[in-house]
Order: C-alpha cells, then sequence, then structure tokens
C-alpha cells in the first residue's frame, strides 16, 4: 500500500494536463529508505527519456509544508481498467500484440541502463502500465 503519496491530475504550464504526485517528508521518514527511495526515483526519471516509459516534467518542493511535488506525464487510462471493461475480460489477438510490444519495448529500455534501474517482479503488472491521449503505453512506478 502507498499510503505516503496521493496523484492528482492538474493543469501545468500551458494548460496541458500532468499527474502531480505529492509525498509528505513526515510520512516518507516512517518508511525504511522511505526518503532516499524517492530521491532515487527521481534521479533515475529524471534520466529516463523513451516513448514507452512516464516521463518526469518537474519535481517541485515546498519546504514550509513538507511536500514534494512530482510533476508528471499524464496518461488517461490505466491496462487493466481498459480490461474490465471489455467484453469478456479479454483485448482481439491484435490489439493484444500492438500493446504487449509497447510494454516490451519500455520494458527493454528500463533492463538496457544496467544496474541503474531494478526492475521488480511486483511492479511489472497490468495497474502499472498506463495510456496517454497518443495511445501510447507506458510503465509507470519503477519503485515501491
Amino acid at each position: 500500500m502507498h499510503s505516503f503519496y496521493i496523484v492528482y491530475i492538474a493543469n501545468y504550464h500551458l494548460q496541458i494536463r500532468r499527474a502531480v504526485k505529492i509525498m509528505k517528508k513526515r510520512k516518507l521518514r516512517k518508511i525504511p529508505n522511505g526518503e532516499a527511495n524517492v530521491d532515487r526515483e527521481i534521479v533515475l526519471l529524471k534520466e529516463l527519456s523513451h516513448k514507452n516509459v512516464m516521463k518526469l516534467i518537474d519535481v517541485l518542493y515546498n519546504d514550509e509544508k513538507g511536500k514534494i511535488y512530482m510533476v508528471l506525464e499524464y496518461c488517461c487510462a490505466v491496462l487493466k481498467d481498459m480490461l474490465d471493461q471489455t467484453p469478456d475480460k479479454k483485448f482481439p489477438v491484435w490489439q493484444c500484440h500492438d500493446y504487449f510490444t509497447q510494454l516490451l519495448e519500455g520494458l527493454g529500455y528500463l533492463h538496457s541502463r544496467g544496474d541503474q534501474i531494478m526492475i521488480s517482479h511486483c511492479h511489472s503488472h497490468t495497474p502499472n502500465f498506463v495510456r496517454n491521449h497518443s495511445q501510447r503505453y507506458k510503465a509507470r512506478q519503477l519503485t515501491s
């Protein structure tokens, strides 16, 4: 359970829709390596650039409120939710092939980064694959 953050949809510069992940430092301190994990995630996301990996746009810190705001690319759909809305809870083969190819491209890119990124099996499940408005599927949440 990720009770140390909440994600909102916001209009960011030029009225572009973005996801904003808000974390409270106070709650992060209660989690073993909580602050270090978030710092590592921010460093990693800043280095990543691939069409099938969710992009970090900006990071804002509010020391007065003790909050960290990660501004991320907004993706409008979660693969699992889309699957749940289909008849018989399955996609046609051609659609599965397209989605799977995109997801493999994103995961392949992440694996090609070497020791810098560890992708755990528990993060490779459907809620962590999202779609943007351009019908491009992306991997998200690289760390717990």
